[in-house]
């Protein structure tokens, strides 16, 4: 029992953070008033996920956050488990195969829980070789190892906006860690060009009503020129 109860902080309820309750409260309420008004039918869902989610939140914040950096593998393993399995068993939804289906009607995203497996490893890896970040070549290194799960989320279960998410937590984390603003800034202006030009080369050369164009591709058409597409693409 001692030993369990090592992995448990002692509630404190003046040092709970009650802005961060507030703000996560917030959004969700936000996005159940935002899903409801496109579709009244997963508002019962909606909030019902946002009530376990508050739940496991609770939970988890009376849990050392050490004891959960030490299981990390153990989440990275189960979150390419899940992402796999998506592959073989997923269920499909708006054009994409991304959830497996659970009981009682719910659904998980493995790319939602491949997040959290990547703010654990890579705290804890930052944490003790920060210093490789003060050099081109380690900023190279610490991004590269996020290329193999990367790849699982895009391809695996066709989700591009998460992969680029993932890797865009994963840049902050680097940035953060480093204390190397210049070097970062650099980067950050070079993919913003890099994506500046591509917006421009699809506005100039593209045809938004061509019956050819991928799935993605027509999602930037549409968000380029949502007054075009609003009973089709950009609707939501």
């Amino acid at each position: 029992m001692k030993r369990v109860a090592l992995y448990f902080k002692r509630f404190r309820l003046k040092s709970f953070n009650y802005w961060l309750v507030i703000a996560v409260m917030a959004l969700n309420l936000f996005g159940i008033a935002v899903v409801t008004s496109a579709n009244e039918n997963y508002q019962k869902l909606e909030i019902g996920g946002m009530v376990a989610g508050i739940l496991i939140m609770l939970v988890l914040s009376l849990v050392d956050y050490n004891f959960l950096i030490r299981l990390r593998w153990v989440f990275y393993v189960l979150a390419v488990i899940l992402l796999l399995a998506v592959i073989v068993a997923g269920d499909s939804g708006g054009g994409a195969t991304r959830w497996i289906k659970l009981f009682g009607g719910f659904n998980i995203q493995p790319a939602e829980i491949a997040k959290l497996c990547i703010i654990l490893c890579y705290a804890k890896f930052l944490s003790g070789y920060n210093y490789i970040l003060k050099k081109w070549q380690g900023i190279a290194v610490a991004l590269g190892l996020l290329f193999p799960l990367f790849m699982v989320i895009w391809k695996g279960s066709d989700n591009l906006s998460s992969a680029l998410i993932v890797l865009g937590i994963v840049y902050l984390m680097c940035f953060i860690a480093s204390g190397e603003w210049k070097k970062f800034a650099i980067l950050t202006a070079g993919m913003g060009g890099v994506v500046a030009l591509f917006v421009f080369l699809v506005v100039r050369f593209v045809d938004p009503y061509s019956e050819g164009l991928g799935f993605r591709l027509r999602r930037i058409i549409a968000w380029i020129h949502p007054e075009n597409f609003q009973d089709s693409t950009s609707y939501q």
